[in-house]
């Protein structure tokens, strides 16, 4: 697979959605957003696993290893800062 973002890319724009890259966090933990199931390594906590967010109405996801080391060996099918600020900013609407 040919990650068309970068592990940079991803932590900006946390950055730039997000008032505090905490936030996401917990949101990423708290699996809650509509329209977004968030998946982690079988029988494992995202403290140590990969983590994968994806957005069941469209099929885009983006997965790294561990979670509090955003992009970490980065995986996705986004393909650009565009559609990678839409997915972030639609994670925290959904969120909310």
């Amino acid at each position: 697979m040919n990650t068309k973002i970068t592990r940079e890319d991803l932590c900006i724009t946390v950055k730039n959605v997000y008032d505090k890259p905490d936030g996401f966090i917990f949101d990423v933990e708290a699996n809650m957003a509509n329209g977004f199931e968030v998946f982690c390594s079988i029988h494992e906590s995202p403290e140590v696993s990969d983590v994968c967010i994806l957005d069941t109405s469209n099929g885009l996801f983006v997965s790294w290893y561990k979670l509090s080391h955003l992009g970490r060996d980065i995986k996705s099918n986004i393909p650009d800062l565009k559609c990678l600020r839409q997915f972030i900013e639609s994670f925290k609407q959904a969120s909310e």
